[in-house]
């Protein structure tokens, strides 16, 4: 009866569990429905896929560049055109008035990400993200976790309490020895059972998204997809000579620490 208790605990954790990741699975599935049925736009995709404005920012520029919203230079400067109209998205606007501002010297792809000029194209992106999970989460380890003392629990219980040992075993023997036999058994549990952690959630979304944005990509002429990737990396500030370069050995001033760290969105999805 205690190894049954101990283990009933178990299982009500594991149920539990799966309850959870049922419920939010069926609200995002209907986040999902609804924005399908409206449409996904091409930069909102490009956003869901991968929460890195970088890639919503190419895919904005391309839809623009294609629509004559935008023009490139062979160098990637990027200006606006003055009689074309108006963006109908919320977000392109807001690039092509930010593009506007910035007529006369033109912008850089890397600029978009850092320049406040464009910092309400950046919430804008930020804001139309589905509130959905892009993995699923975490629930094999915290099972696993949990059965440690679990174990621990149901060898002290049977131990302290002078229950008997079934088959014939040696009580004290049997009992402290069920945590090493019992936690490996509930780690094989959970890791056959959890498959899924860790996983992209929502694999045919996600596809569905990247198609959006793929195509939209490939509107624009490659020319001018190759103009745009000219800076889409802000280069690194010219070394002193003779400075030393042990500080970018030791990460300091390096591109990746400085370009997108306070526009990437910094969502995990990792959890439910």
């Amino acid at each position: 009866m205690i190894i049954a208790g101990w283990l009933g605990a178990f299982f009500a954790v594991d149920v539990a569990l799966r309850v959870i990741r049922w419920r939010g699975g069926r609200r995002d599935r209907a986040f999902i429905r609804r924005a399908t049925a409206e449409g996904v736009s091409p930069v909102r995709a490009a956003y869901q896929r991968s929460h890195w404005l970088p890639d919503a920012t190419e895919v904005a520029l391309c839809g623009l560049l294609a629509d004559g919203v935008v023009e490139v230079s062979d160098d990637g400067l990027v200006t606006a055109v003055e009689s074309a109209p108006e963006p109908a998205d919320p977000a392109l606007r807001a690039l092509v008035e930010a593009l506007r501002s910035r007529a006369a010297t033109g912008t850089r792809f890397h600029e978009v990400q850092t320049e406040g000029e464009f910092g309400a194209f950046r919430a804008r992106v930020k804001e139309d993200v589905l509130p959905v999970k892009k993995y699923n989460g975490s629930q094999r380890v915290g099972l696993i976790w949990f059965a440690y003392p679990l174990v621990l629990g149901m060898g002290l219980h049977g131990g302290r309490s002078g229950a008997p040992a079934p088959g014939g075993i040696e009580e004290p023997e049997f009992w402290a020895g069920l945590p090493l036999l019992g936690w490996p058994v509930l780690t094989l549990w959970a890791v056959a059972t959890w498959r899924e952690s860790y996983t992209e959630r929502r694999p045919r979304f996600a596809r569905h998204c990247r198609d959006i944005a793929d195509a939209e990509l490939a509107r624009a002429p490659a020319r001018d997809r190759k103009a745009l990737r000219l800076h889409r990396s802000r280069p690194a500030p010219p070394r002193a000579p003779g400075a030393s370069t042990s500080g970018r050995a030791r990460g300091e001033g390096s591109d990746d620490a400085a370009d997108w760290t306070a526009d990437t969105g910094g969502d995990s999805f990792d959890s439910d």
